[in-house]
C-alpha cells in the first residue's frame, strides 16, 4: 500500500526556502559545505530531516503539518508565521520577522553586519546554558566608577545591573549623568572567549562605548570576592577627541543582596548617581578610589589582584 500521503502546506514550503536564504543556509547536494543545513547546529537540535531529498520535497511540495513547529523552532519564528497563507514569503513583513528571529537567536547586532559566519561564532559563546551560568555569577545591581586620563581629576559614577537572562541575552541596564545630561541605557551584553563585552550607545547617539570585563565564571577566584566586584576597560568615541578613541578604566561592585529584587536595588543606585554623579579630586578618598579603579583584575602572570574597597565606595 505504500506510505500514507503527508498533509503538506505548500505556502510554508516557499516560506521555508525564503527563510533559509535569509539565514544564509543552503540545501544543495553538497551537504559538507559549512553553510549547508546538515552542518547547522540548530537544524540538528530540532531533529529536522538529514536527507537532502526530503528537505527539497518540503520546500517544493510543501511542509508536512507535523514538521512545521520544528522548522519554526529552528528558524526562531512562530509556527503561525509559516502557516499564515495571507503572508507571502517575498513580503517585507515576512523578511523583517525572520530577521528579527535571526537577531534574537544569534545575538550580536554589530557583528551581524559581517554575515552569518560571525553570527554563528557569537552563538557558540552565547548558548543558553553558558549565559545562564554566567548570569548566576554576575546577577545584581552595581555601584560603578569610570576614570580616564582625559579627565584625570574626576571619577564618573554610574549604575549598572544584570537583571534577567533569556535564551541568548543577558539583559543589562546602565545609567549615569554627565554635563547635567541624564543617560539611561540598555547596553548589549555578550560573551566572547574569556571576557564579558558590553556595548552601549548613549541617549543622544553621539558616543559609543565598548567595555570588557573578565568572565568570572572562567576564573573561579574572581567569583569568591565578597562583596563581588570586577574591573573593566573601555574604549569610547564621541568625536570630541578627533580620531583618537578614549581609554577608560572601570570598577563595578555589586550591592549586597541585589541578586533578588535587582531592578528595585538598581533604581536606588540610579537615584544616588543622578544626585551625585561625579567624584572630584577634592574628595578625601579620590586618589584611593582612582587607584582601585585602574588596577587590573589579574596580573600579567595570571595572579588575581584583590583590593579592599571598604570605605571607598561613595
Amino acid at each position: 500500500m505504500g506510505r500514507p500521503r503527508l498533509n503538506r502546506l505548500a505556502s510554508a514550503g516557499k516560506k521555508l526556502k525564503r527563510a533559509l536564504e535569509l539565514w544564509d543556509k543552503s540545501t544543495g547536494m553538497y551537504s559538507s559545505s559549512s553553510r549547508h543545513v546538515a552542518q547547522w547546529d540548530r537544524w540538528q537540535q530540532n531533529h529536522l530531516p538529514k536527507s537532502v531529498t526530503t528537505i527539497r520535497q518540503d520546500i517544493s511540495q510543501g511542509v508536512p503539518l507535523g514538521r512545521i513547529k520544528d522548522y519554526a523552532q529552528c528558524l526562531n519564528v512562530s509556527a503561525d508565521l509559516l502557516m499564515d497563507e495571507s503572508l507571502v514569503p517575498e513580503s517585507e513583513t515576512f523578511a523583517r520577522k525572520v530577521q528579527a528571529g535571526i537577531r534574537e537567536a544569534t545575538g550580536h547586532v554589530f557583528l551581524g553586519l559581517q554575515g552569518m559566519d560571525a553570527q554563528e561564532a557569537i552563538s557558540r559563546f552565547n548558548g543558553p546554558e553558558t549565559l545562564q551560568e554566567v548570569f548566576t555569577v554576575i546577577r545584581g545591581a552595581y555601584n560603578a566608577y569610570w576614570w580616564n586620563e582625559e579627565s584625570p581629576d574626576e571619577i564618573l559614577r554610574f549604575a549598572l545591573c544584570f537583571h534577567e537572562c533569556k535564551k541568548t541575552t543577558i539583559f543589562t541596564q546602565c545609567a549615569y549623568k554627565y554635563y547635567n545630561r541624564e543617560n539611561i541605557l540598555k547596553p548589549y551584553c555578550f560573551l566572547w572567549q574569556n571576557n564579558i563585552h558590553i556595548i552601549s550607545i548613549e541617549s543622544q547617539f553621539t558616543s559609543l562605548s565598548h567595555a570588557v570585563f573578565i568572565n568570572p565564571d572562567k576564573f573561579p577566584p574572581l567569583k569568591q570576592r565578597d562583596p563581588f566586584y570586577l574591573h573593566g576597560t573601555a574604549l569610547s568615541e564621541d568625536g570630541t577627541l578627533g580620531v583618537r578613541p578614549m581609554v577608560s578604566y572601570i570598577i563595578i561592585q555589586r550591592v549586597d543582596g541585589s541578586q533578588e529584587n535587582t531592578l528595585e536595588k538598581y533604581e536606588n543606585i540610579v537615584k544616588s548617581v543622578m544626585f551625585s554623579p561625579v567624584i572630584t579630586k577634592e574628595h578625601p578618598d579620590f586618589e584611593a578610589l582612582r587607584q582601585a579603579v585602574v588596577i587590573p583584575d589579574m596580573t600579567a602572570g595570571g595572579e588575581v589582584n584583590n583590593i579592599n574597597l571598604s570605605g571607598l565606595v561613595v
